[in-house]
């Protein structure tokens, strides 16, 4: 049985010096000490050792592996990260969405992000979607905002308080995506007063700084186009997400026969996992927190444990 640990990271940043030092990541200190305990603790493997693994090639994998997994292709990963992993030589895996990188737009979830690290008090968050919900409510026929919030169960993520949770969830899943999207657009640009290009390069990696990584010998794969949750649509979509991605890992000149997908909030379901392997896809990247076994476990459906979960 060959096993690895897969480490999530999203945001790792110098928190106290930026514009939004309450948003939930990692500071560039604890990555660094983090990396350090890993490296003397674990053996840092490259995604293709595991999908050499994952396909029966290789025998010799070695034990108390660990693989590092960058999500959502933040500018910190190329400015923050990318230089102390190639310094130490070490292969990090990149999961840029598509949207965010190509088309100069902030994705839902990082508005989201950003509108929560801008308030002190979630609680008012709150009061205000509740309000924004009542003004769409006859547009959109929704119910009652109360319905949307008594759904959110709060061990879905345990690092926030039930109010944050249920802030996030009702807007990246419960509402109707039309109704959704409005709101979260309206939210934004209330409460962040700037325009969405200027943040959204001041926020995200673009095509050239991937591929310098890629050039280092970083491992890129898919997030999906617009940062979906892939199981909270139909097949039709689902496929073109895995489509549009594919087209943006073949233009950064991936290897195309190792296609890894990372899904957006660890979301998967069966209809899915058929058309990743129709697709060609290698392997998948869910948030299950446990440790990924590379022979045993469903190659689509990788265990990922959260950076929280490394005690340094």
């Amino acid at each position: 049985m060959h096993t690895v640990t897969i480490v999530m990271y999203h945001y790792v940043r110098d928190l106290e010096k930026s514009r939004y030092p309450n948003i939930k990541g990692l500071t560039t200190g604890r990555f660094i000490k983090q990396l350090d305990f890993i490296e003397h603790n674990y053996t840092i493997v490259r995604m293709e050792e595991c999908l050499k693994c994952i396909q029966g090639e290789s025998k010799d994998f070695p034990d108390n592996a660990v693989l590092l997994t960058f999500d959502d292709g933040y500018i910190e990963h190329f400015t923050e990260v990318f230089p102390v992993l190639d310094e130490k030589g070490i292969q990090g895996s990149f999961f840029p969405p598509v949207q965010s990188t190509m088309e100069d737009k902030v994705l839902d979830v990082n508005k989201i992000h950003f509108i929560l690290a801008s308030q002190d008090e979630p609680k008012q968050l709150l009061e205000v979607l509740k309000s924004e919900i009542e003004n769409v409510q006859s547009l959109y026929d929704l119910e009652d905002p109360e319905a949307y919030f008594s759904r959110i169960d709060s061990s879905e993520h345990p690092y926030d308080t039930i109010e944050v949770v249920t802030f996030k969830r009702v807007l990246q899943r419960e509402l109707p995506p039309i109704a959704r999207q409005q709101i979260v657009s309206q939210l934004f640009d209330d409460v962040m007063g700037v325009r969405e290009d200027v943040f959204s390069n001041e926020l995200y990696m673009k095509e050239s700084q991937v591929k310098t990584m890629i050039r280092h010998g970083m491992f890129v794969g898919g997030h999906g186009y617009s940062h979906k949750w892939l199981n909270a649509i139909d097949e039709d979509e689902q496929k073109r997400e895995l489509d549009k991605t594919e087209d943006f890992l073949e233009l950064l000149g991936v290897d195309t026969h190792n296609k890894v997908m990372c899904y957006p909030y660890g979301g998967f379901n069966e209809s899915l996992l058929k058309q990743m392997e129709s697709s060609g896809f290698s392997a998948g990247l869910a948030t299950i927190p446990e440790q990924a076994v590379l022979d045993e476990e469903h190659r689509y459906c990788l265990s990922r444990i959260d950076t929280n979960e490394i005690d340094v």
